[in-house]
């Protein structure tokens, strides 16, 4: 089985930083091989009762009285922009190394957008590789609902984990 399509769901944590390390090493093996590193920004909830009580939030870029919905698009757009950036230096990373590569923000919830993004692909991804925190003792009970268990038993292709 060749693995030229590798998908790395990132998320900025030294596993993630593994994994796409790990990523490279098996894409140098397959001749044309592409990484695309994937990045879930989660939605930003804003409180009912900020909207329904009329409140209004000073805008952290005009210093101007907003909604809370205005102001949770504003924090949204900061955090995508800030997320792409660092972002392109994985990118720089894999190319560096030569390895053709994409970067992909989406919004929403990580266990649904990663599964949900792997099916709307026309191009297969080959393998997942993702990063998953080690943990022992009642944390690991805990982690039984994580995202890189969700994904390495739903995924339609083989997931790697890396620690």
């Amino acid at each position: 089985m060749s693995f030229k399509n590798i998908l790395i769901p990132f998320d900025f944590e030294a596993a993630s930083e593994r994994a796409l390390d790990t990523a490279l090493k098996i894409a140098k093996l397959v001749p044309d091989s592409n990484i695309t590193v994937l990045h879930v920004l989660r939605e930003i909830a804003v409180p009912a009762t900020v909207e329904a009580f009329g409140g209004r939030i000073y805008s952290f870029k005009t210093g101007e009285k907003v909604t809370g919905s205005v102001y949770a698009k504003e924090i949204y757009h900061e955090m995508r922009s800030e997320v792409l950036k660092k972002l392109e230096k994985k990118k720089q990373k894999c190319e560096k190394d030569g390895i053709s590569c994409q970067i992909v923000v989406i919004n929403g919830d990580p266990r649904e957008q990663i599964l949900k993004y792997i099916q709307q692909q026309k191009i297969k991804i080959d393998l997942i590789v993702m990063g998953t925190a080690k943990r022992k003792g009642i944390s690991k009970i805990i982690a039984l609902g994580s995202i890189a268990r969700n994904i390495s038993e739903n995924a339609s292709c083989p997931v790697m984990l890396v620690h």
